[in-house]
């Protein structure tokens, strides 16, 4: 899992185009306090506030904002990076659609650090089977490109991904990973394999309630990467929530990595926090709260 978020985090993500320093003077501005209210609508997720060591702390770790249009598209998710109440780090998602389609082709994402004059870019195009299933994607950033393909069949969904970086381009990174698809229709398992050797096996089980990344009106595509890091939206393909994780790098076989993801909801149904513990990495634990607003 560690791998592929790593892998999700540099192509997957990708350019916004906006002035740099308009989203400077967006991260310097006033940490916006943690509000915990009794939401009185799951229509569309507005807020997720983070929280370190799983516990309500007074300032809070990140903080990630949604916006939708008037076809209750989100077009725009900005997130925070804080370090004791100090803004530190942003990142900045924007969707693009044609006419009034329900799914983006292209989404653009910039990476903005206030000591940093240069922010990092990157853009990603999407391409759809008639049944709206991502067949395709392409994303350039300043490191390199990588181009996926995925397959479907009624039990699992396959990606074949390339990568080439500009440093190295006669020596291209591939990965095939193969998602396992449950009888709810969750991603139970995967295998990836890579053209440098790894071989990591993930195994995941869900709750029975509604996943509020799978309702966002974001295309879904293969990577079924459960957890907050990085932005996981525009790639969850998940109905339900993950209650539990287990990783393993078959380099080292017998030595499993368990994470846990354990939630409170509202009367709809829907998460309204959670606690996640990673087993590898302890100190890492945090907590989630999700806000909701009727579109």
């Amino acid at each position: 899992m560690k791998n592929t978020l790593k892998l999700s985090a540099i192509f997957f993500i990708c350019a916004f185009v906006q002035s740099c320093q308009k989203d400077i003077e967006d991260i310097n501005s006033p940490l916006i306090p943690p509000v915990i209210t009794t939401h009185d609508s799951v229509t569309r997720l507005s807020k997720l506030i983070f929280f370190e060591d799983g516990t309500l702390a007074t300032d809070t770790t990140a903080y990630r904002q949604y916006f939708y249009d008037s076809l209750n598209r989100v077009i725009s998710i900005k997130h925070y990076d804080y370090l004791n109440g100090n803004p530190i780090f942003a990142e900045i998602v924007v969707y693009f659609y044609t006419g009034n389609d329900s799914i983006a082709y292209k989404l653009t994402h910039e990476v903005v650090d206030p000591s940093n004059p240069d922010p990092d870019t990157d853009t990603s195009f999407f391409f759809y089977d008639n049944l709206q299933r991502l067949i395709k994607d392409s994303s350039i950033s300043s490191i390199g490109l990588q181009v996926s393909n995925y397959t479907y069949s009624n039990t699992m969904i396959t990606a074949m991904i390339r990568s080439v970086t500009n440093s190295d381009p006669l020596n291209p990174y591939m990965e095939k990973d193969t998602g396992f698809i449950g009888s709810a229709g969750d991603i139970i398992k995967t295998n990836s394999l890579t053209s440098t050797g790894e071989y990591y096996i993930n195994n995941f089980t869900y709750d029975n309630h509604q996943n509020p990344f799978n309702q966002l009106n974001i295309r879904s595509t293969y990577n079924p990467v459960p957890g907050f890091n990085f932005f996981i939206e525009d790639h969850y393909l998940q109905k339900n929530n993950v209650v539990s994780l287990t990783y393993e790098n078959q380099s080292f076989p017998g030595l499993i990595d368990n994470d846990a993801y354990t939630y409170t909801y509202n009367a709809s149904g829907f998460p309204e926090t959670v606690n996640i513990s990673f087993e590898s990495v302890p100190v890492d634990n945090y907590k989630i709260v999700f806000v909701y607003r009727r579109i």
